[in-house]
């Protein structure tokens, strides 16, 4: 305590730290923590295609989402919806969450399949030929898939990340929290103006300045190709 300029102690104890805010810098749900629920969402979504992709297809193929790292975003992104809209009732029947999850999970397969279309002129994903799929764009399958994914996430999964991040000190956890945000921006934002070259080059459009000219060298369309081996251009 600080009076007349004077710090005075009680007890020996410096009462300054008393006074100290003890909060973790990713306590409830706020924008530190969902960074890392996205972060830690797209490399366990990552881990999953694969796992998938080896069960399914026999041979283990690239996964990621971006071109830097072991990231697939749509997970990442998936994790912090469930998070922001199944948060206040994690704690519902597990069947609840189930079809909630499910839902919610099929609905944004839907807008990122309309989104890569429609922004990016690609396709990631097809489900025409696979039985109840909407569109080619899901199905029950995935929907169920992204049912017991969410349940896992929100019932087991999301309390023990938060408890693991809330043990991270803030002097800590806060710069290392914008520098994961700043090299996730920038990773999603090369990967989608080299999908957009891609697309363009495939079309015989030239590079108009120096950082097509950039793309092109460092992002050739067999670099892209092995990157994204499920991405067709439409």
């Amino acid at each position: 305590m600080i009076i007349n300029n004077k710090k005075i102690n009680v007890n020996n104890v410096n009462v300054e730290t008393m006074f100290v805010n003890t909060e973790s810098f990713a306590k409830g749900i706020n924008f530190y923590k969902l960074v890392w629920i996205f972060t830690i969402g797209a490399i366990l979504g990552f881990i999953v295609e694969s796992l998938f992709c080896i069960a399914t297809v026999g041979h283990l193929e690239n996964r990621s989402g971006l071109i830097c790292g072991p990231f697939k975003p749509i997970y990442g992104f998936g994790a912090v919806i469930f998070t922001v809209l199944l948060y206040k009732i994690r704690h519902l029947n597990s069947f609840i969450i189930f079809l909630l999850t499910a839902v919610i999970g099929a609905s944004f397969e839907i807008v990122c399949s309309l989104f890569e279309e429609y922004v990016f002129g690609v396709s990631y994903w097809e489900y025409s030929n696979s039985p109840l799929n909407i569109d080619g764009r899901t199905n029950l399958f995935f929907a169920m898939c992204w049912g017991v994914l969410g349940l896992l996430f929100i019932k087991h999964i999301y309390p023990f990340i938060s408890r693991t991040i809330k043990k991270i000190p803030n002097k800590v956890g806060i710069p290392l929290t914008w520098i994961i945000f700043v090299f996730l921006v920038i990773d999603m934002a090369l990967t989608g103006c080299a999908i957009l070259r891609c697309v363009n080059r495939n079309y015989n459009v030239e590079p108009n300045n120096s950082f097509e000219i950039f793309l092109d060298k460092h992002y050739p369309d067999e670099f892209m190709s092995a990157l994204f081996p499920k991405m067709t251009i439409l």
